[in-house]
């Protein structure tokens, strides 16, 4: 893992991680994908997650409270191939990742 100069911690499994609130271990992966995406957590939660396109539409939304879920991301609509999942809690957000799908 690095932290860059806005004190981010880049890792080859997910593309950006929140460092100050990644409490729950959430990874998303693989990256880039084709077709699904695994959600994992250190635990069960009560989370939402929104996806969204780099122009910021919200291509899908989900609870997540499983400490795995898989999520097909295959017949979302992006023009950009990058998908941006946001996680929130009771407190806000949580955690952000860009996915690359092919």
């Amino acid at each position: 893992m690095k932290m860059n100069e806005d004190g981010l911690t880049l890792d080859d499994t997910t593309s950006i991680i929140n460092q100050n609130n990644d409490i729950y271990g959430i990874r998303v992966y693989p990256n880039p994908t084709t077709d699904h995406v695994k959600v994992t957590t250190s635990e069960d939660l009560n989370l939402l997650l929104k996806i969204s396109d780099l122009s910021g539409n919200i291509v899908y939304t989900a609870k997540i409270k499983n400490q795995e879920t898989s999520i097909d991301v295959s017949n979302l609509q992006t023009n950009t191939g990058v998908l941006i999942f946001s996680f929130f809690d009771n407190s806000g957000l949580i955690h952000t990742d860009k996915i690359l799908v092919k």
